[in-house]
């Protein structure tokens, strides 16, 4: 049976004071962020400055050109429904084909097959 001991060693003078140091220079940090922050004796923060939106609004004047996202999504899908039958059409043939070709002469296979390559 093993034992194993959770606790941890006690800390020593020398990690004491190496933390206490630590806090120290933790504490002068932070005062020194916050006059810097607060602009020195003033106390006061730089306003930031003013966005830039001309850019925006003349391209908001402009009118679009081409055709609009309801046109091209009603394009997109046409292409799609036209692409999905035509290769249903080709599976369709194929399928028959692979069905009766064993049944079919040379003349007749070859012709099927030209048939689906069209």
């Amino acid at each position: 049976v093993i034992e194993v001991n959770d606790e941890t060693p006690p800390a020593t003078e020398g990690s004491r004071n190496k933390d206490r140091n630590k806090d120290k220079d933790k504490d002068k940090k932070a005062a020194a962020d916050d006059t810097t922050e607060k602009g020195g004796a003033s106390g006061k923060l730089k306003p930031p400055p003013a966005a830039k939106t001309p850019g925006r609004a003349v391209a908001a004047r402009v009118e679009p050109q081409g055709l609009s996202d309801e046109a091209l999504t009603q394009i997109g899908k046409e292409k799609f429904e036209v692409q999905e039958d035509k290769l249903k059409d080709v599976a369709r043939s194929s399928m028959s084909l692979l069905r009766d070709f064993a049944k079919m002469s040379g003349a007749d296979r070859s012709k099927r097959v030209s048939e689906i390559r069209k």
